[in-house]
């Protein structure tokens, strides 16, 4: 599925959204495989050396289930106009659409694990 920007990209905008971490493997002994390539290293693979992030298939599954549970989601629209109003007051820095939703702003205070969203990914699966 092509997306609009690179692997490497993405993975950095999702962690820093803690929505993936480190997926941590042991390194590959020798013999290597026909793709191993011991000048790359995955991010996504807690930069484990033999890919890069940009052929790493694990990474590119998980992206394809964020886009089809409508986790990530890209607008292909060429359109660069800002669609939001010029604001006059300066500290306007969020829009909300949360209308009658509890939102925790703390993130401290949210307490779902990585571990149990992507148990419940699986499940769906």
């Amino acid at each position: 599925m092509p997306i609009l920007m690179s692997y490497k990209e993405l993975y950095q905008s999702l962690f820093d959204a803690h929505v993936v971490s480190p997926f941590y493997l042991k390194p590959l002994q020798p013999l290597y495989p026909k793709w191993y390539d011991a000048n790359a290293q995955c991010d996504y693979h807690a930069r484990i050396t033999g890919h890069s992030i940009e052929n790493c298939i694990a990474f590119r599954t998980l992206v394809e289930r964020f886009i089809n549970m409508s986790i990530v989601k890209f607008d292909d629209s060429s359109n660069t106009e800002n669609p939001l109003p010029n604001h006059v007051v300066n500290g306007i820095n969020m829009i909300s659409e949360a209308i009658g939703r509890r939102i925790k702003t703390d993130i401290a205070k949210v307490k779902t694990s990585l571990r149990r969203v992507w148990k419940e990914m699986i499940k769906r699966d």
